[in-house]
């Protein structure tokens, strides 16, 4: 719930701000304050850890690839859409999370499973249909 919450004030806070910061440099910041706020938890990991230079090496390219690069398309959708419909696709991770637990790891979907798939879709459905519509729809 704690995480919900940070998404929802974190994308309304994030929304203003790009009338003054570009998506890359307001993201640069997200990923820089996220970092300020868990390094403690790390650093209390590292004393049990131990590195290869492959092992940072990969991590380097996961997170300026993987990462950045979905944090700067998200920073742009932000930017075009707002953050209630840029927080549609996340909306989804739990629905292909799901499936690739079937496909790679043999699961299998419970009927309730089906069911919140359905609630989840037209819920994104719903939330990103047309402002005309909505605003028939008060009329």
């Amino acid at each position: 719930m704690l995480a919900l919450l940070c998404y929802a004030v974190g994308l309304n806070i994030a929304r203003p701000l790009q009338a003054i910061y570009s998506p890359a440099s307001l993201m640069l910041r997200v990923v820089a304050i996220s970092t300020v706020i868990s390094a403690p938890l790390g650093l209390v990991a590292m004393t049990r850890a131990t590195f290869s230079l492959s092992m940072i090496g990969a991590t380097i390219v996961l997170g300026a690839l993987g990462s950045g690069i979905a944090f700067l398309l998200f920073g742009t959708l932000l930017k075009r859409t707002g953050p209630v419909r840029a927080m549609i696709p996340t909306y989804f991770t739990p629905i292909v999370g799901t499936f690739l637990g079937v496909f790679f790891n043999d699961e299998k979907i419970l009927l309730l499973s089906i069911l919140g798939m359905l609630i989840v879709t037209f819920g994104a459905w719903l939330t990103s249909r047309p402002e005309k519509l909505s605003q028939q729809a008060q009329i």
